[in-house]
């Protein structure tokens, strides 16, 4: 609720305005993702089945070449140094565009592991994911956290941001954003990524709220994601000092020909 307060408050000093891609463009909170959570290892190595995805759209893979090493690395701190010397010409690019429309705020490379816990993660030792966690990197407009996984290979990154805090989100309640990363898990050579998100809900004879969806989707290591699907939707009041929580909806999802295929699709319009 008090995103959504603070949402409400800022809502009136900026303008509203969203992106082609649907992307917000002052800072958001950033958001929170797991450390490494290491699966038990397997003994021989394990025949796995690989699922079968449709061609990721290649605009949204090359998106972030500029941003993202390609391949796979030893450990994390090694992948960071990658991407922090790989960024540099992309932030220097951004930074002169940002100044020249009055921006001095100053851009920087980073990256870091997140220190938070990851919870109900699910790595089967049979799958061809060993540990999952997640970086967070200055990106240029946003600061972007990004799932990285290990396979055989080694560390390689998931390369679209599953959460992502923009340095010109104007902080309107009505904008969905991703905030929190609650499950990755193993589905062969794939994962599944579970996150929520969260946006102000208003409707006739209702109290107003917040809207909180969960959103599944299936991605390739070292590719892009397939787009979310709501599997869930909770609207949380606060009536009389106490919160409330009111399922509008729910279904049930699987991995089928490389999608996440629901039985029942959620209405956004709501």
């Amino acid at each position: 609720m008090k995103r959504l307060f603070l949402s409400m408050v800022l809502a009136p000093l900026f303008s509203c305005v969203v992106s082609a891609d649907g992307t917000p463009t002052d800072t958001a909170d950033l958001p929170v993702a797991p450390p490494v959570v290491e699966a038990p290892s397997p003994a021989p190595t394990p025949s796995v089945t690989p699922v079968a995805m449709p061609e990721t759209d290649k605009r949204t893979d090359k998106r972030y070449d500029a941003i993202l090493p390609r391949g796979a690395f030893a450990d994390l701190r090694a992948l960071c140094n990658a991407q922090t010397k790989l960024v540099k010409p992309h932030l220097a690019k951004v930074q002169k565009e940002r100044t020249a429309r009055g921006d001095d705020e100053k851009l920087a490379p980073s990256c870091k592991e997140d220190e938070a816990a990851m919870k109900d993660v699910k790595l089967p030792v049979d799958g061809a994911i060993r540990a999952a966690s997640a970086i967070i990197v200055e990106a240029g407009e946003s600061i972007d956290t990004f799932v990285v996984v290990r396979t055989a290979e080694g560390w390689t990154a998931i390369r679209q941001p599953i959460l992502a805090g923009y340095h010109d989100d104007p902080g309107c309640g009505s904008i969905t954003r991703e905030n929190a990363i609650v499950e990755v898990r193993a589905e062969h050579d794939a994962i599944v990524v579970v996150s929520t998100a969260d946006r102000s809900y208003e409707a006739e004879n209702e109290l107003p709220g917040e809207l909180v969806m969960t959103h599944a989707r299936l991605c390739r290591p070292g590719g892009a994601c397939t787009e979310p699907v709501t599997v869930r939707a909770v609207v949380e009041r606060w009536e009389s000092g106490k919160e409330s929580k009111t399922e509008l909806f729910a279904t049930t999802y699987h991995v089928d020909n490389g999608a996440i295929a629901v039985a029942e699709f959620f209405d956004d319009a709501i």
